[in-house]
């Protein structure tokens, strides 16, 4: 079906981000836990069959909607891992999805540390993570948005004058590494923008990944796709941002 997709013009995505115009829903996903915020945002749903009927490629009813164009205003940049890219000075409101489609005997736990000038968190409250999915001002949340998707949004504006990045990792909570969980996909969402995307694929022993920073550049916000991962788990990664970490 993505190949399907991609012939029809479509840019297939795995998470729901603001991008997203149309949904397809195959064999048994009606009850996925994100249905109710596609009814909300008012997408158009489609079935597998509304696919094939838009190519010919089978027989049957014709779609119940067309698919939505894709427009190439805003047109979002590819991000490859190292990649970097300036964010709209008018954007404040973003937000970094991770998604993988690969299930595991781990769960992944996507976090956030906000940092200061010394790449260190100035206190154990700028850890973002499933037990504190709140930063101090509120300006970094986690939500989890089902089995294999999380989102860290950032407001931009309400961030402390004293935080220059935010770096966004992803963690395994269980046995295997990002070899097993396979590639991971990245979206950044400016507000209703879809502004870049990136997938993170050369992981093989590492327990934890950095997946992206968010971080000030002469007065403006810049991303950077980054994958760079560790065999270590998540203590010791949080310890190396100054965050204590209970023996």
């Amino acid at each position: 079906m993505r190949s399907r997709l991609i012939q029809l013009g479509a840019l297939p995505a795995v998470n729901l981000t603001a991008g997203v115009t149309d949904v397809l829903v195959l064999d048994g996903g009606d009850g996925d836990p994100r249905m109710p915020r596609i009814r909300e945002r008012g997408l158009t749903v489609l079935a597998p069959r509304d696919v094939n009927a838009l190519l010919g490629t089978a027989a049957g009813d014709p779609p119940s909607a067309p698919m939505t164009p894709p427009s190439d205003e805003h047109e979002p940049v590819v991000v490859p891992a190292g990649g970097v890219v300036d964010l709209p000075p008018e954007v404040d409101d973003l937000t970094v999805n991770v998604s993988w489609s690969v299930a595991s005997d781990a769960d992944v736990d996507v976090v956030a540390f906000e940092l200061g000038t010394d790449d260190l968190v100035p206190s154990d409250s700028h850890f973002v993570f499933y037990n504190q999915p709140y930063g101090p001002t509120s300006a970094t949340q986690l939500s989890i948005d089902g089995d294999r998707e999380q989102a860290i949004h950032i407001d931009l504006a309400a961030i402390d004058d004293g935080i220059s990045r935010v770096t966004v990792a992803a963690a395994l909570d269980g046995p295997g590494s990002f070899g097993d969980i396979g590639a991971l996909g990245v979206t950044v969402d400016g507000g209703e923008r879809l502004l870049a995307s990136s997938v993170l694929d050369a992981a093989t022993t590492e327990r934890t990944m950095i997946v992206a920073e968010i971080y000030r550049r002469s007065g403006l916000w810049r991303v950077r796709a980054v994958g760079q991962g560790y065999d270590h788990g998540l203590a010791e990664l949080v310890v190396g941002y100054g965050v204590e970490v209970d023996q």
